[in-house]
């Protein structure tokens, strides 16, 4: 008889919960599973996923209406007496922690941000970079006691983000001296106002909550695609400091994906590139907006399974355009496709939710960095 298959699942903190997966758990009984673990609660629990590593080495999440054991794992892990490597990640992350009910929440999307840091995959100018990086010091090794341990604990958990040099010409020496001076000031800060001071200036980044997908143009030419709250943007492979195109979720029709073409499809280009400019997204210029237009796809706009169709269209009609990137592989574009309707359903729902209410519930800094205070912070191995 079949019991199920065991499950290592690694949480924000570090810790790891094993399980064992029965044959008719759903993931969204996962999710609550972990949920009571790190103390998360309605309604705070729908930003959270289940994700896993795939065999092309791209994390993939977990739908919430499966069973855990039907999802698309490797056959080999399956049938071997290996466990299933499981993450619990903020999926869906809002425009400000402020709104989130908990504070447990908050010290989540807090470490999710401090991952995103210490991969240097956070975006930001060079003093908004040192003063993170300070909040950092001071939530982990509390007031500034001695520039020995300072340093040492910055180069033992920050390594030096290179785009300071390529994008403001910074050495290290600086880079440290900066960081030394911003978390001297701190000193007398608590750690829950230094989370709060964190997650603010993280906040501002492009990439702040971004996932990352490798693609190609129609001519070879490799690209990274970054989902996030805003959007899809497309970087230079090897450059996320400045986004050469934005496609904003509100202005997004539809989104398909057939083998390894994944393709945006944007109605009336000039209202777009007119919102976009207007809008409170940093652009450098309309450039940014995609304008290398794609037209094969129209052989398979009726094709449902594979498209996202946005009911909410505007009215008048207008001229369609379609972006096109490919990906290594069908499986790669699925999982692309997967999160970004995901991603842009959710931007709806919560649109939806916010205009039937009329106004959106904020909980002041100070009140959320008075109940972080006691929030168990530890290092990260």
């Amino acid at each position: 008889m079949y019991d199920g298959h065991r499950a290592l699942i690694h949480l924000l903190d570090g810790q790891k919960l094993e399980l064992l997966i029965k044959p008719r758990l759903l993931v969204a009984e996962l999710l609550d599973i972990v949920a009571s673990h790190v103390c998360l609660k309605h309604p705070d629990k729908k930003y959270f996923g289940i994700r896993y590593i795939d065999e092309d080495h791209q994390f993939r999440w977990l739908p919430d209406d499966r069973r855990v054991l039907d999802c698309e794992f490797s056959h080999k892990i399956l049938l071997s007496r290996s466990p299933l490597l499981l993450y619990h990640n903020v999926r869906y992350f809002v425009d400000s922690v402020t709104s989130l009910q908990h504070p447990a929440t908050v010290e989540l999307f807090f470490l999710e941000a401090k991952n995103q840091l210490c991969e240097g995959l956070l975006d930001l100018s060079n003093s908004d970079f040192y003063n993170l990086v300070a909040n950092y010091l001071q939530i982990y090794e509390g007031d500034f006691q001695t520039e020995e341990c300072a340093l040492l604990s910055l180069k033992t958990h920050l390594p030096f983000p290179k785009r300071l040099i390529s994008n403001y010409g910074i050495s290290y020496d600086t880079y440290e001296h900066n960081v030394i001076e911003a978390y001297k000031s701190l000193i007398g800060t608590s750690k829950g106002s230094s989370i709060m001071n964190f997650m603010q200036i993280a906040e501002k980044s492009s990439t702040y909550g971004s996932r990352f997908y490798n693609v190609q143009d129609r001519n070879g030419c490799p690209w990274t695609v970054a989902l996030n709250s805003k959007g899809i943007y497309l970087y230079d492979a090897d450059d996320i400091s400045h986004p050469k195109k934005v496609f904003v979720w509100r202005l997004l029709d539809n989104l398909y994906y057939k083998d390894r073409k994944f393709s945006i499809e944007i109605r009336d280009n000039w209202r777009i590139i007119q919102s976009a400019t207007d809008s409170s997204t940093s652009l450098a210029d309309n450039n940014l907006i995609a304008n290398d237009i794609d037209t094969s796809l129209s052989q398979f706009s009726n094709d449902k399974s594979h498209r996202l169709w946005n009911s909410q269209r505007a009215p008048a009609p207008s001229s369609v355009y379609f972006h096109a990137f490919f990906c290594d592989s069908a499986a790669q574009c699925k999982s692309l496709w997967t999160a970004a309707v995901a991603q842009h359903q959710f931007y709806l729902d919560q649109r939806t939710s916010h205009s039937a209410q009329n106004f959106i519930t904020y909980t002041s800094t100070t009140a959320i960095a008075t109940r972080c205070r006691c929030l168990n912070v530890t290092h990260v191995g």
